[in-house]
């Protein structure tokens, strides 16, 4: 039996009939060490540009339940309704300026395009109630991540 490393390599020059084909395999050949933490519960997603990306479940999970404790645990809270309220007085995204109809839905399962932005992250100590809550596209809240716009822009000024 091959070793992982010399797979890889041999798998890289017998095999790749396809630059595709090749990605593919040095990505399955990737899952095989662990991650960063040591998990090796690998996964992947692809981005709308139709690149693979892999992740580890585990960790997933981990920073999923660290999200939910934060929101649980932090002050105020807002309703769908009140979202909704929100998103009608806006007719683009603040970040991209995109108007909602121009903006197509996330591919996958969830098929959304607007979601719940939180403008100081819960990350920074912001509250889940409504005046803390904006609408963005999905692709500007992904990029914008646990970042403080808002206090950014104040450091400019």
């Amino acid at each position: 039996m091959l070793s992982a490393t010399k797979l890889s390599w041999y798998t890289c020059k017998k095999l790749a009939y396809t630059d595709r084909y090749f990605k593919f395999i040095f990505l399955l050949l990737n899952m095989l060490k662990p991650c960063g933490k040591g998990h090796n519960n690998w996964s992947t997603w692809t981005s709308t540009n139709g690149t693979v990306h892999k992740y580890c479940k585990t960790c997933r999970q981990e920073r999923a339940k660290n999200y939910s404790q934060r929101k649980k645990n932090t002050h105020g809270s807002h309703t769908e309704k009140e979202f909704q309220e929100k998103l009608k007085q806006y007719e683009k995204c603040p970040s991209c300026m995109r108007l909602w109809k121009d903006i197509p839905n996330s591919k996958g399962k969830a098929r959304y395009k607007i979601t719940e932005d939180h403008i100081i992250p819960l990350l920074e100590g912001g509250s889940d109630s409504i005046e803390n809550i904006q609408p963005l596209f999905y692709q500007c809240n992904f990029k914008k991540g646990h970042k403080n716009y808002q206090k950014e822009k104040n450091q400019i000024n």
